[in-house]
């Protein structure tokens, strides 16, 4: 039991690691974008890269509209489940949880919807 419990801790770790070189290479691709939009006007070769950037941009963005939009189906599902008589106390508990929780990841697609357009 105490090896899976090290290999579960090693595992967490790693996926922390990866989270933060992730953030990290997105602010780096972020900065790198802002360089070239503020320079594509001084340099006609950037205009290409630039192009690439809001694609990729662009791309980014819709993929987290469309997230958000099915966590709202699903909010707009549990609160249909909510508001039905015949649920036990547990059963309220859970359907608020799981809002909380869908809001919370919708703030979080929200933030990164913010952070791609700026």
């Amino acid at each position: 039991m105490k090896d899976l419990v090290t290999e579960l801790i090693k595992h967490e770790k790693k996926n922390d690691d990866l989270k933060k070189e992730t953030e990290r290479q997105i602010v780096n691709l972020h900065d790198m974008y802002k360089n070239v939009k503020n320079n594509g006007g001084k340099n006609k070769y950037l205009n290409n890269i630039l192009r690439g950037y809001d694609e990729h941009f662009d791309k980014d963005k819709n993929e987290k509209k469309e997230q958000y939009s099915a966590l709202e189906v699903l909010a707009h599902h549990i609160e249909k489940i909510y508001d039905e008589d015949d649920l036990t106390e547990t059963m309220l508990n859970e359907c608020r949880s799981d809002k909380h929780l869908l809001v919370r990841e919708m703030e979080k697609i929200r933030n990164n919807i913010n952070r791609i357009i700026d």
